[in-house]
Parts: C-alpha cells; sequence; structure tokens
C-alpha cells in the first residue's frame, strides 16, 4: 500500500470513529520505536483531515520531556532511566490526556523544553474543540495507565538495521559522532524500548500495526 493509500485508508477510520463520539474530540495515539514515522504519519492524517473539512491537532509526548538531569538521574541501568524518567508522564496526562477526555477539548498553552537548550523556552499552544481530532504520537503513549484514554490506536514497527540508518541521518547533528548517536540507540533507547514492550505490551492493545520499514509502500499487518 502506498503512504498515501495508507494515510487516506487511516482517516476514513477516524472520520468513522468520530461520528459515533460527538460529545467530545476524538483522541487517537500514534506510537513506535524511535525514527518509525510517527511524526510524519500524524502531520499526515491532520493534513488530510483538514483538507477534509475535520479540525485536527497534533501533541508530541517529546514535548514533556523532563530536562536532562532528571532524565540521566537516579541508579537505574539508562534503559530504565529512559523508559522511567524521560517524560512528565504526570503532566502529560493531566493536561492533555485526561483534560481531553473529561472536558471533551483541549486548549494548552505553555512553555516546555527545548532539548538542545535543555530550557523551558519553546511555547507550545493547543486548541481544539469537541468537533475535532487530537493525534497524540510518541514513545511509551500506551503505558498501561494510558490505554484508557484512546479511542483508536496506532503501532509503527520498524526494522532495527533501518531505524538505526535512519537515526544516522536525522539525529546526528544532536551528537559529537554517528558511533556516540548508535551507541545510543542500541544501549538506551532500543533496550528501553524493549522494555515497553515487555511491561506494556501495547502491540496486543492497539487497533491498527503498520510495518513502516519501507516508508514508500507501508505495510498494515494487523
Amino acid at each position: 500500500m502506498k503512504c498515501s493509500e495508507l494515510t487516506e485508508y487511516i482517516v476514513g477510520k477516524l472520520i468513522t470513529q468520530k461520528l459515533m463520539i460527538k460529545d467530545r474530540c476524538l483522541i487517537v495515539g500514534i506510537d513506535g520505536q524511535g525514527c518509525s514515522g510517527k511524526s510524519t504519519l500524524s502531520q499526515n492524517i491532520k493534513d488530510y483531515l483538514i483538507k477534509s473539512g475535520v479540525k485536527a491537532e497534533v501533541v508530541s509526548i517529546d514535548d514533556f520531556c523532563n530536562k536532562r538531569a532528571i532524565r540521566y538521574s537516579g541508579e537505574l541501568p539508562c534503559w530504565e532511566q529512559h523508559y522511567y524518567n524521560n517524560f512528565d508522564y504526570i503532566k502529560f496526562e493531566r493536561d492533555i490526556l485526561k483534560k481531553a477526555r473529561i472536558t471533551g477539548k483541549i486548549e494548552f498553552s505553555d512553555f516546555v523544553l527545548d532539548t538542545l537548550e535543555d530550557k523551558y523556552t519553546k511555547k507550545l499552544d493547543v486548541s481544539l474543540g469537541s468537533e475535532g481530532i487530537l493525534i497524540i504520537e510518541g514513545i511509551f503513549i500506551f503505558k498501561n495507565e494510558f490505554k484508557k484514554y484512546y479511542d483508536y490506536s496506532i503501532m509503527l514497527v520498524v526494522e532495527t538495521d533501518e531505524q538505526l540508518r535512519r537515526a544516522s541521518e536525522r539525529d546526528i547533528f544532536k551528537n559529537d559522532s554517528l558511533k556516540v548517536l548508535l551507541n545510543k540507540y542500541n544501549n538506551r533507547y532500543i533496550p528501553a524500548y524493549k522494555l515497553y514492550e515487555k511491561i506494556d505490551n501495547p502491540y496486543s492493545f492497539v487497533d491498527l500495526i503498520i510495518d513502516n520499514t519501507n516508508v514508500d509502500m507501508p505495510n498494515i499487518i494487523k
């Protein structure tokens, strides 16, 4: 299936879901390994929805990242630090998931972390009424305590070799060298995601699983 066909297929599913939920915004989650294509798919879906006359917003859990001192704190192995400490899960749940579910809409305006500067200087504004579709994307968004908030859920999977290839192109500017980058993925990010898979088993929860190893021809496997 072509990427454009996948987007059209998903949008059809979401519009059908929204017709059954009229009193609040529809909450959609898109999770997957690092570099699996979550942000791109989320934006494609948002753009298609808006062109179809449906209001939509994207929120990334990356905007709820903790400062470096917290992310790397404690005596846990580095991959457990990443799973447990990387995000401000309390704020993410309170200000996004719970608010959208209970009030039926989202009004969020705050400074979030610029991870390169490690300072709260990045402004995030999100506004969406009950008639819209809220797309939440990022890793670990289907932790067990968050599953109850989603109306429709999607997982992206990608082969490890392709994940590392994409990382070497996308994230190299954040690190001193390719070696440092690959060490982070192999020793921190990938083991953390395996821990997430073991603890939270997101694959058994989601509505749709997509193999996105080939971004030009993604394949629905569930």
